[in-house]
């Protein structure tokens, strides 16, 4: 099974754009990845990783010095590139998102169900998955894909119907690859 950890960002309404970002990777990757990423975040003496509270300089990053930001950075990125891991992303400039979807005749025209496409993060979200599939090729065709995302409890809820519609789609041709949503 193929496993994917995603954190979003800009979902509140007040952001001039939305991201979804993560890595996949085979099940037991995850293993050994968690294993070293949990010891290097022991060595910093520091409970959990949230770029945005690191870049901040936010709660458990208050008051660090560039000499060790840089080296917990170095650390985490040699763990990132330790392993055979994909990063996938992909963000969603809103004010374009409303210019080009939201007032195009897409919901007149039944190509876009409004309930399911009036915020961006469900194009975002839904392009994140193909990239996902897209790294699953060479896998067997009865792999699956679990996604997890992190914080955003109402984002979570959206990108459930979402993850659940398409794995009912007939229309999207990998349905079957996607698994678990948490």
């Amino acid at each position: 099974m193929f496993v994917g950890y995603f954190d979003e960002s800009g979902y509140n309404d007040q952001a001039a754009s939305f991201w979804i970002a993560g890595y996949v990777a085979e099940a037991p990757i995850w293993l050994d990845f968690t294993r070293l990423w949990t010891q290097a975040l022991a060595e910093f003496e520091i409970i959990s990783f949230h770029m945005t509270d690191f870049e901040c300089r936010w709660g458990q990053f208050t008051n660090w010095s560039n000499e060790k930001r840089i080296a917990l950075i170095d650390e985490l990125v040699s763990i990132i590139n330790l392993h055979n891991i994909h990063g996938i992303g992909a963000g969603i400039v809103k004010t374009d998102y409303d210019e080009v979807v939201l007032k195009s005749d897409l919901f007149v025209k039944g190509f876009l169900l409004q309930h399911q496409w009036r915020r961006p993060c469900y194009l975002a979200f839904e392009n994140c998955l193909v990239q996902t599939v897209a790294k699953m090729a060479a896998l067997p065709a009865n792999e699956k894909v679990a996604v997890v995302f992190d914080r955003q409890k109402e984002f979570s809820a959206h990108v459930d119907v979402l993850y659940k519609g398409l794995q009912q789609d007939p229309r999207w041709p990998r349905e079957h690859r996607l698994g678990y949503n948490r």
